[in-house]
Order: C-alpha cells, then sequence, then structure tokens
C-alpha cells in the first residue's frame, strides 16, 4: 500500500516481464501521493479503474502530479478515478481542465459500483 515507486514497479515485474500486465483496478499506494507513483511504475501495467482512499484532510493526497501522470501515462481510453469523499483534494476532478471530458470521469462517495 505505501511502497515505493521501484519496489511497486519490481513486483509489477513478476505480472508481465515485458510490455504491461492488464489490470481491472488499482487501488493508488498512500492515498495518491506523488511519493509512491512515478510514470515507470505507471508504464509497468494498464487499468480503467483508480480508487483514492482519502479525504485529504492530513496530507492533502491525492496529489495532482499522480492523476496526471495517469492521465499522460494510462492508453486506457475512457479512465474512472474513484474518490471514496468528495473533498477540497478530490473535488477539483468533477469537471475535467484541460482534458477532453471523455478521457476519465470521476465517481465519488461511498456507494462505488464499477461497471
Amino acid at each position: 500500500g505505501d511502497a515505493f515507486p521501484d519496489v511497486l514497479a519490481g513486483s509489477l515485474a513478476r505480472y508481465a516481464p515485458e510490455g504491461r500486465a492488464a489490470f481491472d483496478v488499482v487501488k493508488m499506494p498512500h492515498h495518491g501521493s506523488i511519493r509512491n507513483w512515478k510514470s515507470e511504475m505507471h508504464e509497468r501495467f494498464t487499468a480503467r479503474h483508480f480508487l483514492f482512499s482519502t479525504s485529504g484532510e492530513r496530507f492533502h493526497h491525492p496529489d495532482a502530479v499522480t492523476i496526471g501522470i495517469i492521465l499522460a501515462n494510462e492508453p486506457h481510453p475512457k479512465i474512472r478515478l474513484w474518490f471514496n469523499y468528495d473533498s477540497a483534494t478530490t473535488a477539483p476532478w468533477k469537471k475535467p481542465l484541460g482534458v477532453k471530458p471523455a478521457r476519465y470521469t470521476a465517481q465519488y462517495g461511498k456507494a462505488l459500483t464499477l461497471e
């Protein structure tokens, strides 16, 4: 959960020694902190759903740079960002700025179901 990107990337190599491992859902490490997410790691897998478990109250996660890395590196055409809290740190992704609206959607709240 809170492992550093190089450790996570090494673990992902077991699923796909060459290329990208395909996952349905990725629970973001350390609430979406940039210290636990790098583009080199994201290049080891692909996923449509990204889960962020944080209110952002204490450490102000997720980091905007982390979500930028996801949007820049994820080849899936329709990404879903899932937030368990609708807060000041997660609200910016309700309405995409500078991103095609169809590129991703953001879901908020307790009753979340994957489609």
